[in-house]
């Protein structure tokens, strides 16, 4: 329908109309009746900024929209971090990770383009007594937009921890009923809905989580929304980023988180959910002072601050029961301190190792040292008995090849001394003694007599050998 045919459409409901609106206000006001044309004027410009607006009113859709001041201030990207109250509207697996009992309330106001989104949640979390890794959870959440759009959320979780056989490693699981009631284009609808979820986490602060949400029935509106996460600790960084698929929609989310100050502060960041297509980047920050948590997230239009976008929020958290933020300084402090007594220790006691290990080291190394010089001195002695062997090996191979002559009658003669002669291949000092003397242990004689033609105990090849007369005859 063009702008012409509404503009008669118009018309012709103000002319049928005239007659008793123009006397309801003479009635109302005391005043003259309205002329049919001025009624006409005005219910005209009224329809017709109602046809202008209306197509702007259900470009946001209300039902994205979940609760969790720290999970809104990270982008939402909250399925794999899930430590606090509000995992119940992200990953009702993270709920087995609050130990303690607690109670916490938000209050929130969101823009778009048409009129702002009023927002209240709270959150009661109650671990199992009997039961050490489960918890159970109740949550309420109430969204107003506008006049005739609304929605309420009773919520009841139950988480709890098993450890994987193959893995050995800790899966929580968990899951949501919760109780509904949607108002909007024009219905009123009642119904029941259901969520689960996993979470897989690691020893490298590496978690991954697994999400259905809003499995409803009897609200008249499908809202089934299926996240896949991850988050990442490095120091006291947290990242994080979920993609979530609901429909034919799908959007990833990303945030980061920095915690300070011994945990007093944690500073945040992240993508906002866009309502009435206006990109805005969410901030906030976390003030932990114990027993109480105080939450605060703001926004900033991407496109520039004239834009109607955004989240502004309060939220409070209390632990029944739980330590106060000093109480939490003191006791992080006497365990690093005794966290670094028990490394001095160890590293006292990895020195003493260590000083053992080198007197021991040395020990061996001065026992070394005497084996090497034992092995050199018995080296030594082998080489001199090798070589006094092959003197004898000499001395028989020269035995065997010259065989002692036949007796001749002894003819006595006087022996002229020193004599001469000319050493050949093969002989050698005991084979020239026994020659000339006819003993060869006599060869020192001979030896003191030469000693500069002899090298290495033989005598050289061609040197003439002075014979002295054997002592006998000196």
């Amino acid at each position: 329908m063009n702008l012409e045919q509404k503009k008669n459409t118009i018309d012709q409901i103000a002319r049928q109309r005239d007659s008793a609106a123009g006397n309801r206000l003479q009635v109302e006001t005391g005043m003259r009746r309205v002329a049919p044309c001025n009624l006409r004027r005005t219910v005209y410009s009224l329809l017709l900024a109602a046809c202008c607006v209306s197509p702007a009113v259900y470009a946001t859709d209300f039902t994205y929209i979940r609760p969790g001041i720290r999970a809104n201030s990270i982008g939402g990207a909250f399925s794999a971090i899930a430590d606090d109250p509000y995992t119940i509207f992200y990953n009702p697996a993270g709920i087995s990770t609050l130990t303690e009992m607690q109670i916490s309330g938000e209050i929130s106001r969101r823009f778009e383009s048409v009129s702002p989104i009023g927002e209240v949640a709270a959150v009661y979390v109650r671990p199992q007594p009997d039961k050490k890794n489960d918890v159970a959870i109740l949550g309420f959440h109430s969204l107003r937009h506008g006049q005739y759009e609304k929605k309420d959320t009773l919520t009841a979780g139950y988480s709890t921890i098993n450890t994987i056989k193959y893995f050995q490693k800790p899966l929580r699981w968990g899951g949501n009923f919760k109780i509904m009631r949607l108002a909007a284009e024009g219905k009123n609808n009642l119904g029941i809905g259901f969520d689960a979820g996993v979470l897989l986490e690691s020893d490298m602060g590496l978690k991954t989580a697994l999400t259905f949400y809003d499995f409803n029935i009897g609200t008249g509106k499908s809202m089934l929304t299926m996240t896949i996460g991850n988050s990442y600790r490095y120091k006291n960084i947290l990242f994080a980023i979920d993609l979530k698929i609901r429909g034919g929609y799908y959007e990833f989310f990303a945030g980061i988180e920095h915690t300070v100050m011994n945990g007093l502060l944690q500073l945040r960041a992240g993508k906002g959910l866009a309502l009435g297509g206006v990109d805005y980047l969410a901030y906030g920050i976390g003030v932990n002072v114990l027993p109480f948590t105080i939450d605060v997230i703001a926004s900033l239009p991407l496109k520039g601050l004239h834009e109607q976008g955004g989240q502004y929020a309060l939220g409070l958290t209390y632990k029944f029961g739980g330590e106060s933020f000093n109480e939490k300084l003191v006791g992080n402090a006497s365990n690093r301190l005794n966290s670094l007594k028990i490394q001095i220790e160890n590293l006292r006691t990895t020195r003493f190792d260590l000083q053992t290990k080198v007197a021991s080291y040395q020990v061996n190394k001065n026992i070394m040292q005497s084996d090497i010089t034992m092995m050199e001195s018995t080296k030594r002695d082998l080489e001199n008995r090798l070589q006094s062997l092959k003197i004898d090996i000499d001395n028989a191979q020269y035995i065997k090849e010259e065989p002692k002559p036949k007796k001749k009658p002894i003819i006595k003669r006087v022996e002229k001394w020193p004599k001469h002669y000319k050493i050949k291949h093969g002989d050698t000092l005991r084979s020239i003694a026994s020659k000339f003397y006819g003993n060869p242990s006599l060869w020192e004689t001979i030896y003191n007599a030469n000693e500069k033609n002899i090298s290495r105990g033989l005598p050289k090849i061609g040197a003439m050998f002075i014979i002295p007369p054997p002592p006998s005859k000196r």
